[in-house]
């Protein structure tokens, strides 16, 4: 995991006024949002930072229900956002995915992703439920 990695997250955390945010030792921090948006940042060692956030927690018997309204709206989430969803089997959940390359990253860019991400999930949570999925 890389050292700039560790060192945005905590200019991040005290940002936020969680002075102690961290990676823990596989490279995983994760955190809860106004008590409903789950936002996981995983760290690796090519210089960038997944950002994961839940869309919809389902099982893999009933993902495929909501699996073509969010598989068709990739897409648009990809050239808007620069998101993708996909499904997590181990999280049984439907996610949306950022890529972020410590090389220009900042403690704004980070927040101004997982904003991003929660007006997404908002956005589409709304549509699946429109859609009653």
């Amino acid at each position: 995991m890389s050292l700039r990695a560790n060192i945005i997250l905590k200019e991040f955390g005290i940002t936020q006024g969680v002075p102690d945010m961290k990676f823990n030792e596989d490279g995983i921090c994760s955190f809860l949002i106004d008590e409903e948006y789950d936002i996981t940042l995983i760290a690796d060692s090519d210089e960038k930072i997944y950002m994961y956030g839940v869309l919809a927690n389902t099982t893999i018997e009933d993902a495929h229900k909501q699996a073509l309204v969010l598989i068709s709206a990739n897409t648009y989430l990809f050239s808007s956002a620069e998101l993708v969803c996909c499904y997590e089997s181990q999280a049984q959940a439907f996610i949306l995915m950022k890529v972020l390359n410590l090389d220009n990253l900042t403690t704004n860019i980070i927040e101004e992703s997982i904003d991003k991400i929660i007006d997404t999930i908002k956005n589409v949570r709304s549509t699946l439920a429109e859609l009653e999925l």
